[in-house]
């Protein structure tokens, strides 16, 4: 999980793309050394299944199509993937990004994506 160690490095930076501000501040704010979803607003604990676990899988970004971050989230008793889509809808209102995802029983994997148009 090295691109949100990047990311907070490029974070201090500006760029010519508008979305890549907020894709770096994605990375280095909310999902950088957050392995509980406390930055996201989804953090979660149940006496029995403990705490919420999240793990950033796959990152990319690309300059005319934007950034993408698949997250998998490992989610206990007491919350679920449309509770925790709402609770990230809010914390990261304002910033260039929508999300989507696809969940099983205890498990759900949520894309969250930033995209603009490409400054020529």
């Amino acid at each position: 999980m090295q691109q949100p160690f990047l990311a907070k490095y490029l974070h201090r930076f500006e760029f010519d793309q508008a979305g890549a501000e907020s894709f770096l501040h994605l990375l280095a704010d909310h999902l950088h050394l957050d392995f509980e979803g406390v930055n996201l607003g989804v953090a979660h604990r149940d006496p029995v299944m403990q705490e919420l676990t999240m793990n950033v899988g796959l990152v990319n970004y690309q300059d005319d199509k934007g950034g993408s971050v698949v997250a998998n989230f490992r989610y206990p008793k007491g919350t679920d993937p449309e509770k925790m889509a709402a609770q990230t809808a809010q914390r990261l209102a304002g910033h260039d990004l929508s999300m989507s995802g696809a969940s099983s029983r205890s498990h759900t994997m949520c894309q969250l994506m930033t995209q603009w148009l490409r400054n020529c």
